[in-house]
Formats: C-alpha cells, sequence, structure tokens
C-alpha cells in the first residue's frame, strides 16, 4: 500500500488556557487516510518540515513513525 508523509498542525492551549500551535507528522494512504500519526511533537514549524522531508526522503516505514518522532523530541 502505498503512503507518504504529511505536516500536522493543531491548536491547542496550555494549563493557563493559552493557545499555542503545536506541530507533528502523520502517515496517510493514496486515499488520504490517517494510518499513523505523532502529533505535538514540535513548536517550530521548520523543524516540523524537515523531519516529513526526511521521513519521504528516505521512504521510512510507518512503523518507525513513533521511533522517529520520539528521537526526534530528544534531538530538538
Amino acid at each position: 500500500m502505498p503512503y507518504t508523509y504529511r505536516l500536522r498542525t493543531d491548536k491547542m492551549q496550555d494549563e493557563d488556557g493559552e493557545e499555542y500551535t503545536a506541530y507533528g507528522i502523520e502517515a496517510i494512504d493514496s486515499d488520504g487516510k490517517i494510518l499513523e500519526w505523532a502529533p505535538d511533537i514540535f513548536f517550530d514549524r521548520q523543524k516540523a518540515e524537515n523531519l516529513v522531508s526526511l521521513c519521504i526522503e528516505e521512504k521510512l516505514e510507518v512503523i518507525h513513525l513513533m521511533d522517529v518522532a520520539e528521537d526526534a523530541l530528544f534531538d530538538y
């Protein structure tokens, strides 16, 4: 089944009720169905876009997405 990755953008609220934007990544199939996702990884859109590009370029298997997302949290 072919799939790709895309940027995920979520509006969140912190414990004080302040709104912020968080970025993550989604693996989607050719119909746009979400296969796996890792939300709220970055506050910086460019860092999230870089991770999405890397996953696409390296043809990351969906089963490894959560490991890569976890590694990204520690690297950034």
